[in-house]
């Protein structure tokens, strides 16, 4: 799943876990987790993670915020540029899930 990110504003969505039937998975207990990073597979820091809040952890209902503001020292200010997430949750029991992946696309902002 693909991102956009404007570097004049935020990313920001609720977001749903569920299962193959479409039930809300209860996430009560889980750690969640999206960082981007230049490339996929990259090591080091990285260059900017979601911010996650307004829980119904029951619900499996959760916010997703990343802001363009993080994204500064990103190079190509007037270009979109591709970089690259995963969205990981650590269950109850410590299982790591990589629950969606893709590209960030970076967009350059025209209203400030």
């Amino acid at each position: 799943m693909d991102i956009e990110v404007p570097r004049n504003g935020n990313y920001f969505k609720g977001w749903t876990l569920e299962d193959d039937a479409g039930s809300p998975i209860d996430i009560t207990g889980w750690t969640l987790r999206l960082q981007v990073r230049a490339v996929a597979g990259a090591g080091g820091a990285a260059i900017a993670s979601a911010l996650i809040s307004g829980r119904d952890d029951a619900q499996g209902f959760f916010n997703v915020r990343l802001r363009g503001a993080d994204f500064a020292a990103v190079p190509g200010a007037m270009e979109i540029v591709k970089l690259a997430y995963d969205f990981i949750a650590f269950d109850a029991d410590n299982i790591v899930i990589v629950e969606t992946r893709g590209q960030i696309h970076l967009i350059p902002g025209v209203t400030i």
